[in-house]
């Protein structure tokens, strides 16, 4: 890879996990937030309002991403991330509680941010990155992703819950410092802090580009028609991309409308629980980033993905009749391993088979499924049954059937997958 290439990405990775460490801990903390209020079906409404938004928002993401510099689109996406959090932080500080209208911006503004960051980080690494080197940087991605999701979810356990300072190891027993309980809107102010500091180092960018960029430049709705048009002219192309998908849909959905309501009304247990339980899908997704392709050596692309979504489906029937919290946190690694595992391998077979002048349109055509799926299922979810005692158990049975489901269908068509042939850009 040119050196100049490697540097950029290198100041992306650090820029990422940097805005993502306390981001992360933003996204563990607001679900939680409400789940402590007793509000898990309301907060699962908002959730399914501000999921049907976005659905106009990821109509122009990707177009945004194709028609401009990469390096602007990040910059000017956490200038604006950094400028919601930091005001709605500002509110709280000064007066000592936040409205739960305020706590919902927050978590609109940073999904909306992840509708246009990531589509427009895999553009750019991408357009960088040789065809060789696909599988091998989509993997450094998600261990930096994952690295920080472990360090976000350790320290989000602390952050939500405070730390008393005792420690017991066997027979031992000592103190350390204590840790007050951070109030949410100190957390959002952590985060504001981070979008800076990742503005500061993605400033400093500078890429060759492996192929000249192929920018069209015509109205926004003939550049949002031409991803339509390059999915209808390649179905097994649209037909991939849409059910590799289902993994992600649930791992959103699992994340903030089911682990809450299981923990609290399943496992009856606290935030402390929430939080490991993120840190062990992220030590599962981080074995995946570094391992996966010795584990796999010799599989193709599409017969891993397969692989991944029917595991996936084996985890949530197993949560679905566990009341342990061992389990709980197996079945978190294992769906970790799988979630990771699809991603690297999905995103190497997209890259090799869609031009990168229009792989951000493509993607937020993908992103529109997704959040059509997810509306029906979080508006399933949100119902005073699945939030009534442990009847969230039938949520994670379902889930299980939408990835049994889309590994069937993947498998259907796995030769014409596999044979494809390379557009060309």
């Amino acid at each position: 890879m040119n050196p100049t290439n490697r540097n950029a990405l290198l100041l992306l990775f650090v820029a990422h996990g940097i805005s993502g460490f306390a981001q992360g801990i933003s996204m563990l903390s607001i679900p939680w937030y409400f789940a402590q209020k007793h509000l898990t079906g309301e907060f699962n409404g908002y959730y399914a309002f501000v999921t049907f938004l976005t659905f106009f928002w990821s109509i122009g993401a990707g177009t945004i991403v194709d028609r401009f510099s990469r390096k602007q689109v990040f910059l000017i996406n956490n200038s604006i991330e950094m400028l919601v959090l930091g005001g709605v932080a500002l509110i709280g500080l000064c007066m000592h509680q936040l409205s739960d209208l305020l706590v919902i911006l927050v978590f609109f503004t940073t999904i909306c941010g992840y509708h246009i960051h990531y589509p427009n980080l895999y553009a750019f690494a991408q357009e960088v990155t040789p065809s060789q080197e696909y599988t091998k940087i989509n993997s450094y991605l998600e261990v930096v992703g994952q690295t920080t999701n472990i360090i976000s979810g350790f320290f989000g356990a602390i952050l939500l819950e405070g730390f008393d300072g005792n420690v017991s190891f066997w027979d031992f027993n000592f103190t350390l410092f204590v840790i007050p309980r951070w109030q949410i809107w100190e957390i959002f102010a952590m985060d504001a802090l981070t979008y800076l500091i990742a503005i500061a180092l993605i400033i400093q960018i500078r890429t060759v580009a492996i192929k000249p960029k192929k920018i069209e430049r015509g109205l926004f709705w003939k550049r949002v028609r031409s991803g339509f048009e390059f999915l209808k002219a390649h179905p097994v192309i649209f037909k991939f991309g849409l059910f590799s998908y289902s993994i992600f849909i649930v791992m959103l959905i699992n994340i903030h409308a089911l682990v809450p309501a299981y923990i609290k009304n399943h496992l009856l247990l606290g935030g402390v629980a929430f939080a490991f339980g993120k840190v062990a899908t992220a030590l599962g997704a981080l074995l995946s980033g570094v391992g996966s392709r010795q584990i796999f050596r010799g599989f193709d692309e599409v017969k891993i993905v397969i692989i991944f979504c029917v595991l996936s489906g084996i985890v949530f029937f197993l949560a679905s009749t566990t009341q342990e919290i061992e389990i709980f946190l197996l079945v978190s690694f294992l769906f970790g391993f799988a979630n990771s595992g699809a991603r690297i391998y999905r995103l190497s077979w997209l890259f090799s088979h869609v031009p990168n002048y229009i792989i951000g349109r493509t993607n937020s055509i993908f992103s529109i499924a997704n959040i059509i799926l997810r509306i029906i299922l979080i508006s399933i979810f949100a119902s005073e049954f699945i939030n009534t005692d442990s009847n969230i158990v039938y949520a994670y049975a379902l889930t299980g059937l939408i990835m049994f489901g889309s590994g069937l269908f993947l498998l259907r068509d796995y030769q014409k997958y596999r044979n494809l042939s390379k557009p060309k850009a």
